[in-house]
């Protein structure tokens, strides 16, 4: 069996298949993640240099590999995948959650009634109860499986999510940023309040920000090592 695997690992990357998907699909045909991990990185089974003169004998697949057929998006995501797909849902429900309940206190404490954020305060206080436990038991489960093996971060569910987290918090503090300095550039017009303005964008860039750089210095001190 230890062969087989070897040799599925093989042959999946003379046909350029990524390692992160190469693992996906050994897990989600069956095999112990652990295992699968440790097979991808076994240094005799590092693909050989191309000859110049001979071109490397192509074998087909093993079904769901052939070339050209399509892969079932749910596939690709193993258990561990799927919390942390989760993981980072929660977290940005319970960062949305917080940030609206901070909007409707400075509105508050400005005397500003009737605001968008105080309709939703109730609902936004709730999601933050249930969502911000949830970010934390994942969140500290998922760091103590990282410290035990590494390879996990390699996961093609956490990268994805950690892309997709770092593009959101960026563009919302991107665009909070450009939105205060508008107001600005406005401030003749009664119907703008740059002094609430600024405190606005303070609480919105402060959360996205943080989320931002927690994770962008997170990826890139693990690559350094």
């Amino acid at each position: 069996m230890k062969q087989e695997l070897y040799d599925y690992i093989k042959l999946a990357r003379s046909e350029s298949v990524a390692d992160s998907e190469i693992g996906d699909l050994l897990v989600a045909a069956g095999w112990p993640e652990a295992e699968a991990r440790s097979a991808l990185l076994a240094k005799p089974f590092l693909p050989a240099a191309p000859s110049p003169h001979t071109s490397a004998p192509m074998g087909s697949l093993p079904s769901p590999m052939k070339p050209g057929q399509p892969i079932a998006v749910v596939s690709n995501w193993t258990t561990r995948g799927l919390e942390y797909v989760i993981m980072f849902i929660a977290l940005g429900v319970a960062a949305t959650s917080l940030g609206w309940i901070l909007h409707n206190f400075v509105d508050s404490a400005l005397g500003q009634s009737g605001t968008v954020y105080e309709a939703g305060v109730s609902f936004a206080s709730a999601a933050l109860l249930v969502t911000l436990p949830v970010f934390l038991v994942l969140f500290l489960r998922l760091k103590k499986a990282e410290l035990k093996d590494s390879t996990i971060r390699q996961d093609a569910s956490r990268r994805r999510m950690t892309q997709l987290t770092l593009l959101i918090t960026f563009l919302v503090g991107l665009g909070h940023i450009v939105s205060y300095i508008y107001s600005l550039l406005n401030s003749a017009d009664a119907e703008v309040r740059p002094a609430g303005n600024l405190i606005h964008m303070i609480i919105t860039v402060a959360i996205a920000g943080g989320i931002f750089f927690y994770y962008w210095r997170d990826e890139h001190r693990h690559e350094e090592q």
